[in-house]
């Protein structure tokens, strides 16, 4: 069993040899390039599979669709419609309602047209990762046959073909 923690969206795993937790990664910076090649370059069996996915978590990216409530209050809170607000309200004040109006017609078209625009990009960029992350790969694992597995399962260290 590995004892792991997860701090701002960084893991850390403990290291029993300094007692301490470390980053992932700070673990192996001890090896060179070709002690991590000899140690590492057969692959890794299904235990040490298991392991690295334990610590490293999925190898994936996760892009979640911003919500449409959420786009709406960023907009709003922009200091560009502040402005807008006060011209409005100026306008109303010395009896331009006409201006008013067109400066609040333009005001809701610009903020709808924009939260449009940041819903589509944010579904399209979903999609573009959910999509990268299921790619089928072939791995060989240590004393075992190549398996094609999605990329998803992919652990440091696994020796693709």
């Amino acid at each position: 069993k590995v004892r792991c923690i997860l701090v701002q969206k960084i893991r850390y795993v403990w290291d029993s040899s300094e007692n301490k937790f470390q980053k992932i990664g700070v673990l192996e910076d001890k090896y060179s390039c070709s002690d991590i090649h000899s140690k590492f370059g057969c692959g890794f069996t299904n235990n040490e599979q298991a392991i690295r996915k334990q610590i490293c978590g999925t190898n994936t990216i996760e892009v979640d669709i911003v919500p449409i409530w959420k786009l709406l209050f960023k907009e709003v809170l922009n200091p560009f419609y502040w402005f807008q607000a006060a011209s409005i309200s100026l306008w109303v004040a010395y009896s331009y309602y006409e201006y008013s109006f067109a400066i609040l017609t333009i005001t809701i078209i610009s903020i709808v047209v924009t939260c449009f625009d940041l819903r589509q990009q944010s579904v399209k960029l979903h999609d573009l990762v959910e999509s990268h992350n299921s790619v089928i790969v072939t791995v060989c694992p240590r004393n075992a046959d190549c398996k094609e597995i999605e990329s998803r399962h992919l652990v440091p260290g696994d020796r693709k073909s």
